[in-house]
This record gives structure tokens, sequence and C-alpha cells, in this order.
């Protein structure tokens, strides 16, 4: 990294945590990965219905429960103060399928909980939007910026994330769908490559 002219980040964050850590570049770009989904998979978002703490429920974990960083085990807990409050809870997690049965877990999950201690995107969370599945997540990347407040969390504990679980449930989504920016559209996203490559061009 310290003989690189330039610098692409996937996040505003990244940048500034290579800037903190004193990575040197001549410039710095930051261009998101683009989300979209293919319309087999694509719904609109919805309210959960069923017997409030009565019901099974199913939290999709969307990652590979050995890797330390995704913090699985509080996922585990949350489930666990969830069943105490009466819910059956299913979680299931992901490791390395394809992305079609990643969307599949996804279409037919209640709720997607991230509980990871750091991401770049994370761009399971905007894939799970666009299947129509809400999503709860510590406060990592860039999901501030497009989930409700009550729905990314500063101090993750089981309970916190439990609540915001019921909440996601709770919520009516159609009323209020989450909106995904327009920075992480695959046209911007691709007009932002394309002029980074022309001036990149330009300048040899």
């Amino acid at each position: 990294m310290e003989s690189a002219n330039s610098m692409v980040f996937v996040s505003e964050r990244l940048r500034t945590t290579a800037e903190s850590a004193e990575v040197q570049t001549k410039k710095a770009y930051t261009i998101p990965c683009h989300s979209e989904m293919d319309e087999e998979w694509a719904r609109p978002m919805k309210k959960w219905n069923g017997r409030w703490r009565r019901e099974s429920i199913d939290i999709l974990f969307p990652a590979d429960p050995r890797r330390p960083e995704k913090n699985h085990y509080l996922a585990l807990q949350a489930g666990e103060i969830l069943e105490r409050r009466g819910w059956i809870v299913g979680m299931t997690t992901l490791k390395q399928q394809p992305r079609s049965i990643v969307w599949d877990r996804m279409i037919v999950a209640d709720v997607t909980l991230i509980t990871s201690q750091r991401e770049s995107g994370p761009l399971v969370a905007r894939e799970s939007i666009l299947c129509g599945t809400p999503v709860v997540s510590t406060n990592v990347g860039d999901v501030a910026t497009y989930l409700p407040k009550e729905f990314v969390i500063d101090n993750p504990t089981p309970e916190a994330l439990a609540d915001a679980c019921e909440a996601a449930l709770e919520k009516d989504w159609q009323r209020s769908p989450v909106t995904l920016p327009q920075r992480v559209s695959s046209q911007v996203v691709s007009q932002q490559w394309s002029s980074l490559l022309q001036g990149l061009e330009e300048e040899e």
C-alpha cells in the first residue's frame, strides 16, 4: 500500500481508518460496492404477521459463525433473550454459499441480525432489504446511513439486540420501507468507476 499512487475505499469509515493508521497515498477515493437484486429474489418489505411472542421466527445470521469478528455468540445470546420472552427462535447461518442460496435464506427469514465488530459494508444488509427482510445491526460499515436509528445498535447487548429484533417484527414496513441510497446503485457506482479510470488515463 505504501507504493500506491491512488487508493479506492468502499466506505468513508475504511478511508478514515486508513488515514488514522497513517496510510499515505497521493489520492484517495470512496466508491461503495453496488447493490442490486435479480427480479427473482426482489421483494417489498412487509410487516410480520403472527401471534406475538408465541410464534416461531427465523433469524438470519448472514455470516460464517466460525469467524470471530462476526460475533456469533452475541447473536446467540440475543436469540436466548427472545426465547425467554416466548418466541420459538430458529437461527440460520451462512458460510460459503452461492449468492442465490444466500438470497433464498434472506427471503424466508423474518429478521437479519448482524452482530459484527467491524464491516466495510456490509453488503448483506443491503441485500436483505432488497429481499424484503428487515435488518438489525451493530453500528458497523455504513448501515447508519440508511437503516432507521432504532435498528442500529451502538452499544450492543443481547437485550438491546432482542429489543430491536422485536421492533423490526412489529414495524409496518409497507408504510415505512427502507430506501437504499442512490450512491450504491449499479448505475452510480459504474459512473464513478468510469470517471476515476478515465481521470487516471488522462494523467498518464
